[in-house]
């Protein structure tokens, strides 16, 4: 979800918030569980993409929740404990299953986001795994950057694939950058070659950081093909 009510999987917690019933709001099926069972058997490790701004843009459900439009005048404690106990029932559901969350909307500035009111998604994410890697994002940058002092890696949200991080670590966080292959988020299409791609992964990681692309899925759960075969083309070149 990003601002709507709609949640890809069960969740009683915010059925008791918004007042809705199994499948109004949140999902019944479980999408969250089958991309592990789809995953685990690969070895490959399942991150969650979680908000910090809720159900806004419901008016009903948002003011329930405790947040909405105009959303400058900032979360409250109150909204906070509310979405920080959604996000708990998911992380305590899927535990090790989950082995992080990208956070989005932990703004600072605009929505007034204090290393306190950021705390209780990370002791939500932690509850269900201790061992999970949290970072909340704080809009995109010019560089990497912390956001939240207990932060395990940066969300380094770019607009493009154009920076190296200068270490592994940015202030204690794991380096990480997120940008989109096509002209702005979930676009189909290419901007970079495979052979751009292949290079610039390479620097990153040279330097010890990590790299997330993201791709446009479509509604039959496949991905652009020719994002797929521009990602073919990292490690092979």
């Amino acid at each position: 979800m990003q601002g709507n009510e709609t949640m890809i999987a069960p969740n009683r917690t915010f059925d008791s918030i918004a007042g809705t019933k199994p499948g109004e709001a949140c999902a019944v099926r479980d999408l969250v569980e089958e991309l592990y069972d789809a995953l685990s058997p690969l070895g490959i490790d399942l991150y969650l993409y979680y908000t910090g701004d809720g159900p806004y843009k419901h008016p009903e459900i948002g003011r329930k929740f405790g947040f909405t439009e105009p959303r400058s005048d900032g979360v409250t404690p109150g909204f906070v404990r509310n979405w920080a106990s959604v996000l708990e029932e998911y992380a305590v559901r899927y535990g090790e299953k989950v082995n992080g969350w990208w956070i989005d909307g932990c703004y600072r500035d605009y929505f007034k986001y204090t290393d306190e009111l950021l705390e209780p998604y990370e002791l939500a994410c932690k509850k269900g795994n201790p061992e999970a890697l949290v970072a909340m994002n704080n809009g995109v940058f010019p560089d990497y950057r912390k956001n939240y002092r207990d932060e395990d890696f940066v969300c380094g949200e770019f607009n493009d694939l154009t920076v190296i991080p200068p270490s592994r670590f940015i202030d204690g966080a794991q380096a990480h950058m997120l940008a989109p292959l096509g002209e702005t988020w979930a676009r189909t299409g290419s901007r970079y070659s495979g052979r751009y791609l292949d290079n610039f992964t390479a620097c990153v990681n040279e330097m010890g950081g990590v790299v997330t692309f993201d791709c446009a899925l479509n509604r039959d759960g496949s991905i652009d093909p020719e994002q797929i075969a521009a990602l073919s083309e990292i490690g092979r070149i």
